[in-house]
């Protein structure tokens, strides 16, 4: 709800600028991460039987969001190599 409810009102520049599209997709991956362990702690622990399907599906969702973040951030490391450099101290 946070990426579609704060980012999509500068979808152009999430776009275009490396910066806002880091922002964006920090809480998209996070939002993913956190369906993920919502998937998974539901089965490991055994309660809520009933929403075992909804949170099967919840976990899978939220796999690909992680996955589609994380691929992006590989693809900008390498587009803002020279910057990512900086970030390292000597």
């Amino acid at each position: 709800m946070c990426v579609v409810a704060l980012h999509t009102m500068r979808l152009r520049a999430v776009i275009s600028q490396g910066g806002e599209r880091t922002g964006a997709l920090e809480a998209l991956a996070l939002a993913g991460a956190a369906w993920v362990l919502a998937g998974t702690s539901f089965s490991v622990l055994g309660i809520f039987q009933r929403w075992q399907p909804f949170t099967g599906r919840l976990g899978k969702v939220g796999l690909y969001l992680f996955a589609f973040s994380m691929l992006i951030f590989g693809v900008q490391h390498f587009m803002y190599a020279a910057y990512i450099a900086t970030l390292i101290p000597a």
